[in-house]
């Protein structure tokens, strides 16, 4: 499964700065931030080596997207496995009921991102399956990529147009 390198470069930049040997306290590690137990899942030996990281980031990506509802069509599909890559599948499936439960629509990403802050409120992540989730986290994080994604896959046609512009000044 290929996916688009604007969009790994994206997740890499919001996850280590394209660092090879991040490291953080909860244990993930490489460009891509994987725990161990995906690492092995996606069958990446080394965390720390950039390749291994970034394959494995992007076999991961895509089971969450094949383990997502079919009907979810992009690019919402996108958003929520860019959530689940960061706080999980069963968190945002959490977020999903919640949000059906409170009358939004469990496919809007827009509506789901509204949800996520519920799920650090003890009034509503007992209530779910997989409980606490840092929904506020996931937020920025899905924000982020899709800020830093736009800007790498855009800067050429942004360079293009600013070059047309010069090209036509007397």
């Amino acid at each position: 499964h290929r996916l688009d390198p604007h969009l790994l470069s994206a997740v890499g930049y919001q996850e280590s700065r394209w660092r090879a040997d991040a490291r953080s306290p909860t244990g993930v590690r490489g460009v891509m931030m994987l725990t161990r137990a995906t690492a092995t899942q996606m069958g990446v030996a080394d965390r720390t080596n950039a390749a291994q990281s970034i394959e494995g980031g992007a076999r991961y990506i895509a089971h969450l997207s094949g383990r997502l509802t079919p009907s979810l069509a992009p690019p919402e599909r996108l958003w929520f496995v860019l959530a689940s890559y960061n706080m999980g599948l069963g968190h945002v499936r959490d977020a999903r009921a919640l949000t059906a439960r409170i009358g939004g629509n469990s496919s809007s990403w827009r509506d789901l991102e509204r949800t996520l802050p519920l799920l650090e409120l003890p009034r509503w992540h007992t209530t779910l399956d997989f409980g606490f989730a840092r929904g506020r986290e996931a937020q920025r994080y899905v924000t982020n990529i899709r800020h830093f994604y736009d800007a790498l896959a855009f800067a050429p046609l942004r360079a293009q147009l600013l070059q047309s512009i010069q090209d036509k000044k007397p």
